[in-house]
């Protein structure tokens, strides 16, 4: 349950207060000291204490027109009935969506957002249960009569109702409420609006594998194209007859284009575009269709730090398909380390400070290491005849071996090895 509550505040501390476009009241209240209560009575295992409390945040809030405060203590009090309510899900789910009935822009969608993810939890806990159910064509409102299509059906719709008005959400930056993230700052300014917080989210459900179909669906080489025609080409049923597949690459593509001139998230948002197309696509030429869009994003984000994060994934790819290779001499990637190497190299040596400069820098360390992976020879060898020994070894000048001699039976049938 701490994942699921993380989560969910994390993506409501992310709703900032943009009084034009959220409409939040002018409420100067203080509500620190209270939710430092909350948080005390939390971790002391006092759940009705941390109850108490969070009413009164909520009768405050409510009195001051706070929404975002309601949304809070309703994410807060799951937590807390987590201790005492067997059904506490449940009864988060329809508490929850009595709030949604009543919400207005753009809490709705928040409220959507965090509805689709309570719902998902409550399948993931349930879900051997769950798995016995037919699915029904006339949704019932006991939920425990739901199949998985039917949970899978449901958050895949609130998720996507969290990004109705998608025009006016683009408008909502998230950096004017820093003071209510709950979360690592490190990676906000990844998701510049609250736009695409909600669709980074919706985004990890449909491009989970567990999410999908149960028929196996892969992608068409389109959703490997370079950046340049991605965004021009038509997502449609022809990419994939996946409905959520097609549906993350759309986002993606929307995504992509809101923050073309932002340069560290056009290539935060590509390189997981393209991490998503290469796991889904079963195509021939989907290596070679990869590194081709890596290299166009390179010459996109050449002047930004995150080209270093494009040369890791290039430089992993290299080495990743050179170990899969078994030193065969006839493969492509035989020799590719080399590759991964002079990208690593080229990364720290333009940002060396940037975190993917920093991951080259790991990667190098690996590639430079002496070793010897494997060592194998002939199952049989024959007195005063010479045999060979295959060797394979990374960053080596000199190999020593030694041969012992051993008496044969003692060695192999005395005490050591008889068994009982």
């Amino acid at each position: 349950m701490r994942n699921i509550i993380l989560v969910c505040a994390f993506a409501l501390m992310y709703s900032c207060s943009n009084a034009q476009v959220m409409n939040i009241a002018n409420d100067n209240t203080d509500y620190s000291a209270l939710w430092n209560d909350v948080d005390a009575a939390l971790k002391k295992n006092l759940p009705q204490s941390a109850s108490d409390i969070l009413y009164e945040i909520d009768s405050l809030a409510m009195a001051n027109g706070n929404t975002l405060q309601q949304i809070k203590v309703k994410i807060y009090q799951t937590a807390a009935d987590k201790s005492f309510k067997p059904d506490y899900l449940k009864s988060s789910i329809e508490s929850f969506e009595l709030a949604l009935n009543d919400a207005q822009f753009p809490y709705k969608n928040i409220y959507y957002s965090l509805m689709a993810e309570l719902y998902d939890a409550y399948y993931q806990i349930n879900s051997f249960a769950i798995s016995n159910n037919v699915t029904l064509n006339d949704v019932s409102s006991d939920i425990d009569s739901w199949s998985r299509e039917n949970f899978i059906d449901k958050i895949g719709t609130y998720y996507l109702k969290s990004l109705d008005n998608e025009t006016q959400l683009k408008k909502i930056p998230l950096n004017e409420c820093k003071d209510l993230l709950i979360a690592d700052t490190q990676y906000f300014h990844l998701r510049p609006t609250l736009f695409d917080l909600l669709c980074d989210r919706a985004i990890k459900f449909f491009s989970s594998p567990v999410n999908a179909p149960l028929e196996i669906s892969y992608l068409s080489s389109e959703a490997l194209l370079p950046y340049d025609e991605f965004l021009k080409s038509d997502i449609n049923g022809e990419v994939s007859d996946s409905q959520y597949a097609v549906e993350v690459l759309k986002l993606y593509r929307k995504l992509m284009i809101l923050n073309e001139k932002n340069l560290d998230v056009f290539a935060y948002l590509d390189l997981s575009r393209l991490e998503f197309a290469k796991s889904v696509t079963n195509t021939e030429d989907s290596d070679e269709l990869y590194v081709n869009a890596l290299n166009s994003l390179v010459e996109k984000v050449e002047k930004s730090h995150s080209v270093t994060d494009v040369y890791f994934e290039l430089a992993s790819f290299y080495h990743d398909k050179n170990m899969m290779c078994n030193s065969d001499s006839s493969s492509a990637y035989y020799n590719s380390l080399k590759e991964s190497v002079a990208l690593c190299e080229k990364a720290v040596a333009l940002f060396p400070e940037a975190n993917g400069a920093r991951k080259c820098n790991n990667l190098l360390v690996n590639l430079k290491q002496p070793s010897v992976e494997t060592v194998s020879f002939m199952n049989d060898v024959y007195p005063d005849e010479h045999f060979t020994m295959l060797v394979n070894y990374r960053n080596c000048d000199n190999l020593y071996c030694k041969v012992v001699e051993v008496e044969y039976d003692k060695y192999f049938f005395g005490d050591k090895y008889k068994i009982n």
